[in-house]
């Protein structure tokens, strides 16, 4: 116990917690005081007061992770991080050279683990203060009642942090303390329950009109799952019933908090680590990009403290806020949750139940019984010298369409009797792109063979059409625009079921009689250019003059739709554009103010279990990503980010000390002289699910590079 703690100290309530339940007399009110500001401030905002956006890449804000579906059979819950991807290096355009630091090598010794309220405490921010029982002298002399809030609104306390920090028993202490209700998320889970929907009932149930009013609030253990998104589809369960939550966010060394999770004998490690990671991360992008702006969040340090005194200062918290009127904050100051912050008329739907119904009729037009995943492909092929030499590889390649990959966002768009819809990657949220799409004069329904699939398979789908697009911003242009490249379902049809050439035919037919009803409307809805890969020339001859900002060549085979990684699919890159997506883990601190931050990297790993195909998350062995300080502290990154790196040179011989940082969780990290990569920063990626597999890292790692005039000339040479 720290000094200045009573250990034996009765836990401080205050007194607007102790009041007598509703159907009894209050006390008599105190004299009318002005309120006073709290004894810590614990507000404030973290975004940069100058923040920087590169030209050449697009902000894309809240992708969510879910995995509450209304009509889904119960399987284990899917946990992606989230939080808005801005690129690091301004002015970096699709010629420009990637981040290079001349003098950067890896760091002669691994640094210690950095937590997060360390980050925090890096920014130097307002509100980015981590609270202990040492800086409020509140259990051995609690202060002074104060007098009960005037609002009488019920009051609803969210706790968040890692498994093992103690969320469920303070939530259970508070609600003791206060006679709230307590809900936990992980127990409606486990009873095969959706939680948004299980709580919207209980709220409706326990604060409803009828309700016997026995309680005076909510006391919420986790909920936030998957990211920003749950902040709003929570808010909709708590209906309008109760303000924002008050959120306590309990901080935790992640190396403590997987030994108390595997003190209590959680499932498999490997696994049950990975999506500890993925929560926590999620709890705090919620936390500093939703709920510290509007004034919510309290940071709680509980690693050293009893929970009796992490209880206390808790409580000492609450009434602090409710002497200063803060107990209170109206739903409206939550801010709007937009797919981009410069796309602010496209929207989440906040309606969970609604958001459920459409995610499930998709899942049903298109056959899928995984609910749990995307109904995307993912290519995962890579164009260098090594297959073009292959004839194994060349040959066939021939055979393909190529197209332009645009920079932008991977974005599922939905033709739906309730409007037009928007899934990103991950499908764990929806955004009503109607108001996007009030010009666009749809074209009759297409006169096809496959037309009566859906009547004579018995499917009344409410879905026209599923698209595969990217949106973005094309240069000059205020308005972003959405190129399909693929659809998934049209009018009855399954992609899975038809060729690319027949796909593409179909959606050249019906892009070309589409119409806007207003003559100088924009042209919002766009189909990709698709030519034989032997034209690829006639496409693009001049890579740095391309139309919009690209990421590379996408070669498409003449093969039915692949869910999930698609071989038959590949892509050349620049070698500047060559990264790799790693999830971040074991953080380290810099070794001077305002150094570049330290972080192992984490990939997939695929291998075959029996009848079983296993995929987990191990640390990428050897391999050490830099940071710079401002990208950390600007996209808030941590464990379990997503990020996209390039590899900054040829593996260097360092100290075993750097092996230890590399490798330590691998079997195969060196002892004595191993060599370590090191890849720098290139952007935040929360669209992404998860990161590449380990395969996809050695061949960019390993991978010789062509240049675009080379790949022009083999492309030339399929037209022989």
């Amino acid at each position: 116990m720290s000094k200045g703690v009573n250990p034996n100290a009765k836990p401080f309530v205050p007194s607007f917690a102790m009041a007598p339940p509703a159907q009894q007399q209050p006390p008599a009110p105190a004299p009318y005081q002005p309120p006073q500001p709290p004894a810590q401030p614990v507000t404030g905002s973290f975004a940069p007061a100058a923040p920087y956006y590169p030209q050449h890449q697009q902000h894309h804000h809240h992708h969510h992770g879910g995995y509450y579906q209304q009509s889904a059979p119960y399987s284990p819950p899917s946990y992606y991080p989230a939080n808005p991807a801005r690129p690091m290096y301004p002015g970096l355009s699709s010629n420009s050279q990637p981040p290079q630091y001349q003098n950067h090598q890896a760091p002669p010794q691994a640094a210690p683990r950095a937590s997060y309220d360390q980050i925090l405490k890096s920014r130097g921010t307002p509100g980015s203060k981590v609270l202990t029982p040492d800086t409020e002298s509140f259990a051995s002399t609690p202060p002074p009642p104060p007098a009960p809030e005037a609002k009488s609104a019920p009051i609803a306390l969210l706790f968040l942090g890692p498994r093992g920090s103690g969320k469920s028993t303070q939530a259970k202490l508070a609600a003791d303390a206060m006679n709230l209700l307590f809900v936990s998320a992980g127990d409606l889970i486990r009873e095969k329950k959706h939680p948004f929907l299980e709580l919207r009932r209980i709220v409706q149930e326990n604060f409803g009109t009828n309700s016997a009013g026995r309680y005076r609030g909510v006391s919420l253990d986790r909920f936030i799952v998957n990211g920003e998104s749950d902040v709003y589809y929570l808010q909709w369960a708590l209906g309008s019933v109760f303000d924002v939550p008050r959120v306590f966010l309990l901080m935790l060394d992640w190396e403590v908090a997987l030994a108390r999770a595997d003190a209590r004998g959680e499932e498999n490690r490997i696994k049950s680590t990975q999506r500890r990671m993925m929560e926590y991360r999620a709890h705090f992008d919620a936390c500093e990009n939703i709920y510290a702006k509007v004034g919510v969040l309290d940071r709680i340090d509980c690693e050293s403290f009893s929970q009796d005194a992490v209880h206390s200062l808790i409580m000492s918290r609450l009434d602090a806020h409710a002497k200063a009127g803060k107990l209170h904050i109206a739903p409206s100051a939550l801010p709007p949750a937009c797919l981009d912050k410069d796309l602010s008329t496209i929207r989440l739907i906040s309606d969970f139940e609604r958001y459920s119904t459409i995610k499930s009729d998709v899942h049903h037009a298109i056959g899928s019984t995984n609910y749990e995943l995307a109904p995307v492909s993912a290519m995962s092929g890579v164009i260098d010298q090594s297959a073009i030499d292959d004839p194994r590889i060349r040959r066939p390649l021939s055979a393909y369409f190529v197209t332009l990959k645009a920079d932008g966002q991977r974005l599922i768009v939905v033709k739906h009797t309730s409007g037009i819809i928007g899934f990103p990657q991950k499908f764990t949220g929806a955004y009503d792109l109607s108001t996007l799409f009030a010009a666009v004069q749809w074209p009759p329904k297409p006169t096809s063979e496959n037309e009566g699939f859906a009547s004579r398979m018995g499917d009344m789908s409410p879905i026209e059409w599923i698209m595969d697009c990217e949106v973005m911003r094309m240069p000059n242009k205020t308005h972003p625009t959405i190129l399909a490249f693929d659809f998934i379902y049209f009018y009855g049809s399954r992609a899975v079921g038809e060729r690319f050439a027949v796909r593409l035919k179909r959606l050249q037919e019906y892009f070309s009689q589409l119409t806007y009803s207003v003559a100088q409307a924009p042209k919002i809805f766009e189909l990709k250019e698709y030519v034989p890969a032997g034209k690829l020339r006639t496409l693009l001859p001049d890579y740095t003059k391309a139309p919009f900002t690209v990421d590379g060549v996408v070669f498409q085979a003449d093969s039915n739709y692949r869910y999930g990684a698609d071989k038959t699919m590949c892509k050349w890159k620049p070698q500047r554009q060559c990264t790799v997506d790693f999830r971040l883990y074991g953080c380290r601190e810099p070794e001077t103010k305002g150094g570049d931050w330290i972080f192992e990297a984490k990939a997939q790993e695929v291998r075959v279990e029996g009848d079983k195909t296993v995929n987990e998350e191990v640390t990428v062995p050897n391999v050490l990503i830099t940071i710079p300080h401002k990208a950390v502290v600007d996209e808030q990154l941590s464990d379990g980010a997503i990020v996209e790196c390039a590899k900054l040179s040829a593996p260097k011989t360092a100290p075993a000390a750097v092996a230890g940082a590399a490798g330590s969780n691998n079997k195969n990290a060196a002892s004595k002289t191993p060599t370590v990569e090191t890849w720098v920063y290139y952007k935040n990626r929360p669209d992404k699910l998860v990161p590449n597999r380990m395969d996809i890292v050695q061949k960019v790692s390993t991978m010789h590079h062509i240049t675009y005039e080379q790949l022009l000339s083999v492309c030339d040479s399929f037209k022989a």
